[in-house]
């Protein structure tokens, strides 16, 4: 397996090597997962649906079913092959079989924009112990090498407080403040901007 340092930006999108789907930091194994994966995923989010609904709007019902998360996981499979999106689960070295997280870029764009904008999440268990931070410093590189990306955003509450620490803590600054950016339960919530040049 080819480490980060040696992928190139492909000029095409027939060019990307979908091997490349399997990367290690010092604890964690980053994977983009298949529709085989599925069960995996079903669990991840079973455990920690609760928790994740404070922050997206998750269906509540349709995301405990194996056939959402793998038509999920087909999209995913097809954002990545246009080169518009990226998603690692993240797994601790010593247990690939148990999903902890995930780091995302979606809406990837290139040329003129090289942008792209960052989501995450973590199973509570393992919050509070560098993972997430390992994590996207990782997903940093990888698009900015592969996809040569200039510029990441990312939205988060005001309210959560965790969440404004780690990205700050990895580089990110406070950019603006967008009034009812997402709507949860009937509910529209405002949130922060930030943004990292990479």
């Amino acid at each position: 397996m080819r480490s980060l340092k040696d992928i190139v930006r492909p000029k095409k999108n027939s060019e990307i090597s979908m091997s490349e789907r399997r990367f290690y930091t010092d604890r964690l194994m980053l994977r983009i997962c298949t529709k085989k994966d599925a069960p995996l995923v079903l669990s991840f989010y079973d455990r920690n649906l609760e928790e994740f609904a404070k922050y997206e709007p998750l269906p509540m019902l349709e995301a405990r079913t194996l056939s959402f998360h793998e038509q999920c996981l087909d999209f995913e499979e097809k954002e990545f092959s246009e080169m518009k999106e990226v998603r690692f689960f993240l797994f601790k070295k010593d247990n690939p079989m148990e999903i902890i997280g995930t780091v995302s870029c979606r809406n990837i764009r290139h040329a003129f924009y090289a942008s792209a904008e960052i989501g995450y999440k973590m199973d509570p268990r393992f919050r509070r112990q560098g993972y997430m931070s390992e994590a996207i410093s990782f997903m940093l590189d990888y698009v900015k090498k592969v996809h040569g990306l200039h510029r990441v955003e990312a939205y988060v509450m005001p309210d959560n407080e965790a969440s404004l620490g780690l990205l700050t803590g990895l580089g990110f600054i406070k950019e603006g403040y967008l009034h009812d950016k997402l709507c949860l339960d009937n509910v529209w919530y405002d949130h922060v901007l930030l943004t990292k040049l990479i």
